[in-house]
C-alpha cells in the first residue's frame, strides 16, 4: 500500500494533467461508467469561548470509476470555528487541532478488482487542484470565448491554482483580486508577479471585482453572500465554492445554471438539493443558527433559469451559453468522488513510475476473517 505526502502529490499533479483527467471523469459520468455519492457530514456542535457556535465534523464522500478500476473515499476530521469580522459578517474557519497544529484530511484509494487499499495520502493538494480545475473546465465550455478578465473574491490557498487553471482555458489579459484582509491580498498579488504573463491586481472592494469580471470566481470562507447580484454584468460567468456566496438577486439574474450531475425525477436541481438535504447530520441543528450548517435546500432561491447538467453539455445533449449577454453560474456541486478516483489513479501510476512514496505491507489493511 503506497503512502504519499502533499509535496509528492503536488509534484505529480500538474494543472494541465489535472484538467485532462477531470474532463475524462466528466465523460465517464456522462456515459454512466462512474457513480458517486454526495458528501455526508456528521456534525457535533459546541459553543466557543467567544459565544459563537463551533463544531466538530466528520465528512466522507466516495466515487467509483470503472475505466480506471479505482474507488476513492475522502475522509475529513475537522474542528470548525465561526468568527465575526469587523464588517459584521461571519466566516467559517478550520482549526488545526491535530498534534503539531495540523489538519486531518485523507484520500483512500481502492483497486476495484482486488478490493485492496492501494494508496493513501493527504487531501489538500489534490483538493485545491480538483476544485480549481473543475471550475476552469466548466468555464471552458460555458464562459464567453472572448472572456479576458478573471475576478477572484478570496486570496487564500485556492487562489493561485484558480488563476493558473483558468489561464489554460481562456486567453486572460488580467486578474483582479479582492479579499477582506488587505495585507493578505497584496502579499498574494505580489507572489503571482513572476508566475503568470498577465497582470494580477489587488483592488479595495468586492464591487470592483464583480463589476469588471468576465469570469467571476468566489473562493471564500464566508457563510453569506459575497456577490451583490445587482452588480453582475450581462455575459458574466460565475463559479462558486458555496451556494450562498451569490445573493438571491444574483441567482434570479442567472440565465443558465450548470449542475454537476444529471437531474433526477424531473427536478433540474435534484443534485443540489440532494447535497444539502442529505449532507449534514447535525446533533442539535438549532445550535448552528447563523452559520452555514443551518442552511437547507428550502433556502435555495427560486429562479426561472435553464438548468443544464455538465455531463449532458459535454455530450452536446443540452445547449450551454446561447448568447454573449447570458449570465451563467456553476457552483462546485459535482460528484467529486469520481474525480478523486480518476486523479488518484494518475497520482498512483506516476508515483510508482518515479519511485515516490513509502510502501506499507498490504496485509496491514486486509483480513482473513469475513465481517
Amino acid at each position: 500500500m503506497l503512502v504519499l505526502d502533499n509535496k509528492e502529490v503536488a509534484q505529480i499533479l500538474d494543472m494541465e494533467s489535472c484538467l485532462k483527467v477531470l474532463e475524462k471523469a466528466a465523460y465517464d459520468i456522462a456515459a454512466d461508467e462512474a457513480v458517486a455519492r454526495p458528501a455526508t457530514t456528521l456534525v457535533m456542535p459546541k459553543l466557543q469561548a467567544s459565544g459563537l457556535p463551533g463544531a466538530y465534523q466528520l465528512q466522507s464522500r466516495e466515487g467509483v470509476a470503472r475505466s480506471v478500476k479505482m474507488a476513492a473515499c475522502r475522509l475529513i476530521s475537522d474542528n470548525l470555528a465561526f468568527q465575526s469580522l469587523p464588517d459584521g459578517t461571519v466566516r467559517r474557519k478550520k482549526i488545526p487541532t491535530a498534534k503539531g497544529e495540523r489538519y486531518i484530511g485523507l484520500i483512500l484509494l481502492f483497486d476495484t478488482e482486488s478490493g485492496e487499499l492501494v494508496s493513501m495520502f493527504p487531501d489538500a493538494e489534490i483538493q485545491r487542484r480538483r476544485v480549481a480545475g473543475t471550475g476552469a473546465l466548466v468555464s471552458k465550455y460555458v464562459s464567453r470565448p472572448d472572456a479576458k478578465t478573471l475576478g477572484l473574491l478570496g486570496s487564500g490557498w485556492q487562489a493561485e491554482v484558480a488563476i493558473k487553471a483558468h489561464s489554460m482555458v481562456r486567453d486572460l489579459s488580467r486578474v483582479i483580486v479582492f479579499s477582506p484582509n488587505r495585507d493578505h491580498r497584496e502579499t498574494f498579488v505580489h507572489s503571482m508577479k513572476d508566475q503568470v504573463a498577465f497582470p494580477v491586481q489587488a483592488v479595495d472592494t468586492a464591487a470592483e471585482v464583480i463589476a469588471q469580471s468576465d469570469v467571476l470566481v468566489a473562493i471564500t470562507d464566508a457563510i453569506g453572500a459575497v456577490i451583490d447580484g445587482r452588480m453582475v454584468k450581462p455575459g458574466t460567468h460565475i463559479t462558486l465554492s458555496r451556494y450562498f456566496e451569490l445573493d438571491e438577486m444574483g441567482w434570479k439574474k442567472c440565465d443558465l445554471i450548470i449542475e454537476g450531475a444529471r437531474a433526477k425525477d424531473g427536478d433540474p436541481s435534484y443534485w443540489s438539493k440532494q447535497i444539502w438535504d442529505n449532507r449534514f447530520v447535525v446533533g442539535g441543528r438549532e445550535k448552528m443558527k447563523g452559520t452555514s450548517l443551518a442552511f437547507r435546500s428550502s433556502d435555495f432561491a427560486t429562479t426561472n433559469s435553464r438548468h443544464v447538467a455538465f455531463p449532458d453539455l459535454l455530450l452536446g445533449d443540452q445547449p450551454g451559453r446561447q448568447s454573449d449577454q447570458e449570465i451563467s453560474c456553476f457552483y462546485i456541486s459535482n460528484p467529486s468522488g469520481v474525480q478523486l478516483a480518476h486523479l488518484g489513479s494518475l497520482i498512483v501510476e506516476q508515483a510508482k513510475r518515479l519511485g515516490m512514496g513509502h510502501n506499507l505491507p498490504s496485509e496491514w489493511f486486509s483480513e482473513q476473517e469475513r465481517d
